[in-house]
């Protein structure tokens, strides 16, 4: 676009059109191909097969540039607009050169994979089961936001700032529900923080921590957590309504190991997939 509003042609210079739309551009590749083509002829004509195969690719590729800009022939000039039938051939043919950057097969690309789209499913349901399972737990060992737990703090302490361990009163401050996911069962996602650096009487930098489901367990074996009598997760959670895909699925990776070990019903890698394509009544790809 010029400065005037107008197009301008980036070949020839005229308004009115583009380079794409260009009619003396498009006689330019008809004539180049035209040219080389009879150089191909020549070349084969005297034997020499080395310049031969350099104006072949010329000829096929300035010959493909023609048609694909006007839809005619480049010999002939005449219209090869094809049909809806020859069109969907075409695109069918050309789609068994493409590999899918997801599951690895020809014939499809990432946005239309159906094994994709499968595994998608599959992680929604495992991220209820897992959740459901969590918050079970949970509720089950009074674990939420205000219990408290004795807690032994290694770093350095006191004024000497001396290497060692000391017992803390920590409260559990905040609980990541988002990071509770299948293929992260082991993410630390209770938040504890010392009460006295909650009450502000402690500058301490190992006065907070953040750790696992196990932690959890562990204190409410050893008698050292104080239970809640309410946790409860946000909305929409346990139903995974807001699961951001991107964690598992990010762009141009092909598929985790786990969903294939899942497909086959191999619960070894990730007992949740597998149990979760088993709800969802999806065959073995065994």
């Amino acid at each position: 676009m010029s400065y005037s509003g107008t197009v301008r042609c980036g070949f020839c210079y005229e308004r009115g059109h583009n380079k794409r739309t260009c009619g003396d551009y498009n006689n330019l590749l008809q004539r180049q191909y035209k040219r080389r083509k009879q150089q191909y002829i020549d070349a084969l004509d005297n034997n020499n097969l080395v310049e031969a195969q350099v104006y072949e690719r010329d000829v096929k590729r300035l010959g493909e540039s023609y048609t694909k800009r006007t839809g005619c022939d480049p010999d002939t000039g005449a219209s090869i607009a094809k049909t809806k039938e020859q069109k969907k051939q075409a695109k069918a043919a050309r789609m068994q050169n493409i590999k899918c950057s997801y599951c690895t097969k020809r014939g499809h690309t990432r946005r239309t994979c159906e094994t994709l789209k499968t595994d998608k499913k599959v992680y929604v349901k495992a991220t209820q089961i897992q959740r459901e399972q969590v918050l079970k737990e949970l509720r089950s060992l009074g674990a939420g936001v205000g219990s408290m737990a004795r807690m032994l703090r290694y770093g350095y302490h006191g004024k000497n700032r001396e290497w060692g361990s000391k017992e803390r009163a920590m409260v559990l401050k905040e609980i990541r529900w988002d990071v509770i996911l299948p293929h992260a069962e082991h993410l630390q996602s209770l938040h504890f923080v010392d009460v006295a650096a909650l009450m502000g009487n402690d500058n301490d930098p190992y006065s907070s921590t953040t750790c696992a489901m196990d932690s959890i367990r562990t204190h409410a074996a050893n008698g050292t957590l104080s239970p809640v009598n309410n946790v409860s997760p946000p909305k929409g959670w346990l139903t995974a309504a807001s699961v951001d895909f991107s964690r598992y699925f990010p762009p141009s990776q092909s598929r985790p190991w786990a969903m294939e070990a899942a497909a086959k019903y191999d619960s070894s890698v990730n007992r949740y997939f597998a149990e979760a394509r088993e709800q969802l009544g999806l065959s073995s790809e065994s």
